[in-house]
């Protein structure tokens, strides 16, 4: 071979690798790029698919939870339902022999405009205290109660070096259906 037939063979040679090279980064890399994110949002749109699939075979089954709580949930006046949920306290206190020190409700007032009531969050931080078999009691009344009632958080605490006397801080929160007009 010739110098100047090695030199074109070079060259072409050359100018093969950067075009392959220009072609990679302008046309196969950005395609490679799409075709992954598609897949990604193929995917996710099939999660949300079988998603939206297991709430609709789950429907009859959500609807009747929904339709249980509504019936075991606080009722009436704002006043009325806090006195409800003050006295099934007291009452499991009673059964166990619990000593409360603390009950202090506040009321959550989240809004949906199209019911005739409005679906009020009364939640209720409590302290009390008592042996661990009194605790365990009110916890086994709070868990048994037909009334819809949540724990959000609790915290046992001793009270003493042996553990006999123990403090019980509980964070509840109950449903309640209240008027819309007593609501506002």
């Amino acid at each position: 071979m010739k110098i100047s037939n090695r030199q074109q063979l070079l060259v072409i040679l050359a100018a093969v690798v950067v075009g392959l090279l220009l072609t990679d980064r302008i046309v196969v890399t950005p395609l490679i790029r799409l075709w992954k994110s598609r897949e990604e949002t193929i995917a996710s749109l099939k999660e949300k698919f079988h998603q939206g699939t297991a709430l609709i075979e789950r429907r009859a089954a959500l609807v009747e939870q929904w339709d249980r709580m509504r019936t075991n949930m606080l009722s009436g006046q704002i006043s009325t339902a806090e006195d409800q949920f003050l006295k099934t306290i007291e009452r499991w206190a009673q059964e166990s022999q619990l000593t409360l020190s603390a009950v202090k409700p506040q009321w959550q007032r989240p809004t949906d405009a199209k019911s005739q009531e409005q679906i009020a969050i009364l939640e209720c931080n409590l302290e009390a205290t008592g042996n661990l078999g009194a605790i365990t009691r009110f916890l086994y009344n709070l868990e048994k109660d037909p009334l819809g009632i949540r724990v959000v958080r609790a915290q046992i605490t001793a009270r003493d070096d042996v553990g006999e006397q123990l403090t019980l801080n509980l964070q509840l929160s109950a449903l309640a259906a209240i008027a819309k007009t007593e609501a506002k």
